[in-house]
């Protein structure tokens, strides 16, 4: 009988998931709009009676978002519905551990995005156990992103991208049972809740008049608003100034909460020194309180086909020629207040510390699913690290070469007791030749 009725139906199913337009399942919320206090009704940040006026922009972006539930209005068998539906909610919550790892893959969603002239930059809002609001100054979604949020694995990310499983958005129903994607012209949420739909995680279901808002919409860019679900911790705090060590393209993060706003600025390119501001204030401004925290980065571009499994390396060289990008951060900063007891192992955002380790690392490491470790007995990771530590050595002894050619420099120039002595940025690279 079981497979009767999984035969019968196996012909639809493949059809759902082979389009990459598509999602799994359709249908509207029964429980109606999403409501936030009388004090933003009064305010006038929902989307009113003007919004029913459609232009012609999001005109097309209601269209398409009504065009991807009709398509899937289609009647499925209750077991294979119940089978789909229960793999959807091991991707959106269950896979992961913790909120934390739900809020870094909407960072990396930001980092991978395509931005204009501006500086790319992140803002993000947690309003206590309220709300959380994720506002990006990148292109805008396409209709192909729109596309692909509403699918399972059907990421539209390159090589040049941190995510690539299409699984990452799905993070948010940890923290957010209706997280908002507002995008304009595209305007819709997802109700993890709905009683009469059976994938709710991929089903979108537009705005109405009644759709209060504790933000107002940007004009362009994106904003992802997640009311939270009840016993969601502070997230905020947890993200450190270092974070954006190794991030593409993001260079400013203001995180803006019950406290005051906190501004890191990241200055300096892939390689060579980085520094990163971090400043505290009640405005807009860089901080009235101010850290800065210095590192020297090193580089190094590896042939992809040598980090490839060796029974695929043949594969690999036969086609285009590509590389990849490893990174070491040196701190330059040395005094012990601030300092991590371990710093961290990155695949461009942090996964976990290193009891012992000083210098974070960074390679395009192979995850597990959830993004949270690295891959076990994986051969590419192995290749990876083997590399960092070369890299590692590497930058330390040419530091230290340069260290000495600039104190030999001093002794001709400035003869005396303290010519031999090395420069304090220069030291660390002296003791760790000795070790």
């Amino acid at each position: 009988q079981l497979r009767a009725e999984l035969g019968d139906s196996q012909a639809e199913v493949q059809h759902l998931l082979s389009r990459p337009e598509a999602g799994i399942g359709s249908s509207k919320s029964a429980r109606g709009a999403h409501t936030i206090g009388t004090e933003k009704q009064e305010r006038g940040l929902g989307i009113g009676a003007e919004a029913e006026q459609v232009t012609s922009s999001s005109g097309t972006g209601d269209a398409l978002i009504k065009s991807i539930r009709e398509e899937l209005l289609r009647p499925m068998p209750e077991i294979a519905a119940s089978m789909l539906r229960k793999s959807l909610q091991l991707l959106s919550a269950e896979m992961y551990t913790g909120p934390m790892r739900a809020l870094w893959e909407l960072v990396q969603n930001a980092d991978d995005c395509t931005f204009g002239q501006e500086e790319p930059c992140l803002r993000l809002v947690q309003k206590k156990d309220d709300y959380i609001w994720l506002q990006y100054n990148e292109v805008g979604f396409a209709e192909q992103d729109v596309k692909s949020i509403c699918h399972v694995g059907a990421s539209q990310k390159g090589k040049h991208q941190t995510g690539h499983k299409g699984v990452g958005f799905k993070a948010t129903f940890l923290l957010s049972s209706r997280p908002h994607v507002l995008s304009p012209p595209f305007k819709f949420f997802f109700d993890e809740e709905a009683e009469d739909c059976n994938f709710p995680q991929v089903t979108p279901q537009l705005l109405t008049a009644s759709s209060m808002l504790p933000q107002e919409v940007p004009d362009t860019g994106t904003a992802i608003y997640l009311p939270l679900k009840e016993g969601c911790p502070m997230l905020a705090p947890a993200i450190q100034p270092t974070d954006l060590l190794f991030l593409r393209r993001l260079r400013v993060l203001t995180l803006d909460g019950s406290g005051p706003r906190c501004n890191f600025i990241r200055n300096g390119g892939q390689e060579g020194v980085v520094e990163i501001t971090a400043g505290w204030a009640q405005d807009d401004s860089i901080g009235d309180c101010t850290r800065r925290y210095r590192f020297l980065v090193a580089r190094s571009d590896l042939e992809a086909r040598w980090i490839a499994p060796r029974k695929e390396r043949a594969e690999v060289s036969r086609g285009p020629a590509e590389t990849v990008s490893i990174a070491i951060a040196f701190p330059l900063d040395f005094s012990a207040e601030g300092q991590p007891e371990a710093a961290s192992i990155f695949a461009t955002l942090p996964l976990s510390p290193l009891p012992g380790l000083r210098t974070p690392l960074n390679a395009p490491f192979e995850l597990t699913t959830s993004r949270e470790a690295l891959q076990a007995g994986c051969e590419k990771n192995a290749v990876l690290r083997d590399a960092l530590a070369d890299l590692w050595l590497q930058a330390v002894l040419q530091a230290a070469q340069l260290a000495g050619e600039a104190s030999a420099s001093r002794a001709e120039e400035v003869p005396g007791p303290h010519a031999s002595q090395p420069s304090p940025a220069a030291a660390p690279w002296a003791s760790s030749r000795k070790r």
